[in-house]
């Protein structure tokens, strides 16, 4: 069974923990938009990996969508629901 939390501070730990998570987050338009993220570089394929390290706000979360093969970045405030179990779906260990 999967657990649905908001909770912000369990997304950044499961982000930093190199999983991949189901996302849901409100889109600057107002529609809301489901995704499948990870900041691990073991998932994200090397054309992909990140040039350089910038500074950024931290109300921000940056990840690799896996699904469109790309970066997205929202607002925290923007966050509404993440599914932690999702690395076991995507053939991944569990989260």
């Amino acid at each position: 069974m999967t657990m649905i939390t908001t909770n912000i501070s369990e997304l950044r730990t499961l982000l930093s923990g190199g999983h991949i998570v189901h996302v849901s987050f409100t889109k600057k338009d107002g529609t809301e938009r489901e995704a499948h993220i990870t900041r691990n570089l073991g998932r994200i394929p090397a054309k992909f990996h990140p040039k350089n390290v910038r500074k950024v706000d931290p109300k921000y979360i940056f990840a690799f969508d896996v699904e469109k093969m790309d970066w997205i970045c929202f607002h925290e405030s923007q966050f509404v629901s993440l599914s932690p179990f999702l690395n076991m779906a995507m053939g991944g260990l569990p989260a």
